[in-house]
């Protein structure tokens, strides 16, 4: 029977009218960096599965764009090594 568990950590959030991915993307690893290889050894022993989870909510106005998302190398190895997946979410509220 499947189990499902979430542990949520490292969360990084802002109000900013301007959303920079890629700085809060690095302000996650750089939370989680420390512990890299305590994830990789939970995730190897559990047949668990690792995700950077990224939702944004942002206003109805049209004039305002969707952001830019892109991550830096420092993200991308770090998400390499544990095996983890993206997964992204944008929401107009």
């Amino acid at each position: 029977m499947p189990r499902t568990n979430l542990l949520g950590y490292g969360k990084v959030s802002t109000n900013k009218e301007l959303i920079d991915i890629y700085t809060l993307a690095d302000e996650a690893v750089d939370i989680l960096l420390p512990h890299q290889e305590k994830f990789a050894t939970l995730l190897s022993d559990s047949a668990a599965t690792a995700h950077l989870q990224v939702v944004l909510y942002f206003p109805t106005f049209e004039e305002i764009p969707t952001p830019i998302f892109g991550f830096s190398s420092k993200v991308i190895t770090f998400l390499d090594k544990l095996g983890a997946s993206i997964d992204i979410d944008t929401y107009r509220s």
